[in-house]
């Protein structure tokens, strides 16, 4: 997590007083990376306190009204959630 500044819209950063980064080498994102030649926003699928969306046809059951557009990819379901880290601190928000 990095402090927000007035760079990050409130959109993006919503009450908080920081903004999460998640770098990932994992197909399609950093194809994603190369076309638009830009970083991307994005949120997790999975809501604060809900159940983990392991599937693509659980994300797009929950989210297609929602959300523009899914894109399928390789899952991992054995895969742990990202670790969040304060960079000011190295607090570990989540590990």
């Amino acid at each position: 997590m990095v402090p927000k500044t007035g760079a990050a819209p409130s959109w993006i950063t919503g009450n908080h007083v920081s903004v999460a980064i998640r770098i990932t080498q994992k197909e399609p994102v950093p194809a994603f990376h190369f076309a638009l030649g830009s970083p991307i926003v994005s949120t997790s699928a999975n809501f604060h306190g809900g159940d983990g969306l392991d599937s693509f046809k659980a994300v797009q059951n929950v989210l297609s009204d929602i959300v523009d557009y899914v894109v399928e990819g390789p899952a991992d379901s054995s895969a742990k959630p990202s670790k969040i880290v304060d960079i000011l601190t190295n607090e570990v928000i989540r590990g």
